[in-house]
């Protein structure tokens, strides 16, 4: 038996044991990952970003303010280079209330969507959207 399978039956146990429902184990194994490498990353000193790809590397202001920047020159609607610093404060800010130390990308991207959007810059929230990479 690999280690995954390992895991799966650990997991499984641990289900039975506890009486637990379907939906109680969705709800516990839903975000397993990001919480063992939150309590990984929790003395970092930094914020790491969850790849789709699968690797980890640190969360850079400046990588976020050139997408938000290129998906403003794309778009009918400009931002300043204070706006950007705005936006990005905004999302570093929710960062630190969460208190998490890994995010996944996907949800990064979310945030700052919604931060764009709350903030009256819609058509850059859709040209952001749109520079999702493919791998």
């Amino acid at each position: 038996m690999d280690k995954r399978e390992k895991l799966i039956e650990m997991i499984e146990d641990y289900v039975k044991s506890e009486n637990l429902s379907e939906m109680d184990m969705i709800k516990l194994t839903r975000n397993l990952t990001l919480d063992i490498l939150n309590r990984k990353y929790k003395d970092a000193g930094s914020t790491q970003v969850f790849k789709r790809s699968g690797k980890l590397e640190g969360f850079s202001s400046e990588k976020l303010y050139n997408s938000i920047a290129r998906s403003s020159d794309d778009s009918t609607m400009k931002m300043n280079e204070s706006d950007i610093n705005f936006i990005i404060s905004q999302l570093e800010r929710n960062i630190k209330e969460s208190g998490d130390h890994v995010l996944c990308s996907f949800a990064i991207r979310d945030s700052v969507t919604d931060i764009l959007n709350a903030n009256g810059f819609g058509q850059v929230a859709k040209s952001y959207n749109k520079k999702i990479k493919k791998f």
